[in-house]
């Protein structure tokens, strides 16, 4: 049906309505971060700061690692291991082998640094609690790789040896930290 009237021709109800609506949208969407356009987090040393809980497991030798971790938003780090593995051995009554629990605190020196994407290294070096059983391993030091997420408040983590340096290895650990509120 051609009334002969010209698209172009027909009345509008709002003059403009579709340039301004569209504009409208686009900065409410860059406000929200819901436009391909709008700018990705931007992460840095102050995004992992605050207390974590980090379990970390080695995939070849069965240590199991639970760590309260307390970066401090400037590349510092501070906190407490506990290493459990069937590799180190308590004496023990005869015939017995359960695993020691280790116990370590993260040494001053250690350090990390967050890249503007969210990944993120770390060297944590452990001093071993002069309590510490004597099938325990003394001091070593882990290399992280990891990657924050949720604006800093998770990050997954990838480690060198989780503190095993035999001949054999080093064997791979991951695992991950969740950011809690302090007890």
């Amino acid at each position: 049906m051609n009334t002969g009237q010209k698209i172009t021709d027909r009345p509008r109800l709002i003059d403009g309505f579709g340039k301004g609506a569209a504009a409208i949208s686009i900065a409410v969407a860059m406000l929200l971060g819901f436009a391909p356009f709008a700018s990705a987090a931007k992460f840095k040393n102050s995004s992992f700061k605050g207390r974590y809980i980090c379990r970390v497991q080695s995939d070849g030798t069965y240590e199991n690692s639970v760590i309260i971790l307390t970066p401090n938003g400037r590349g510092g780090l501070s906190g407490s291991k506990t290493l459990v593995s069937a590799d180190f051995f308590c004496a023990r009554p005869a015939g017995s082998s359960v695993p020691c629990a280790c116990a370590y605190s993260v040494d001053s020196g250690s350090t990390y640094a967050v890249n503007l994407d969210g990944s993120a290294t770390a060297q944590l070096t452990w001093d071993a609690a002069g309590s510490n059983n004597g099938a325990c391993p003394g001091n070593f030091t882990d290399d992280w790789n990891f990657v924050l997420g949720g604006g800093g408040n998770s990050a997954v983590v990838t480690d060198d040896n989780n503190g095993n340096s035999s001949p054999s290895g080093p064997w791979p650990g991951f695992g991950d930290c969740t950011k809690t509120s302090a007890p």
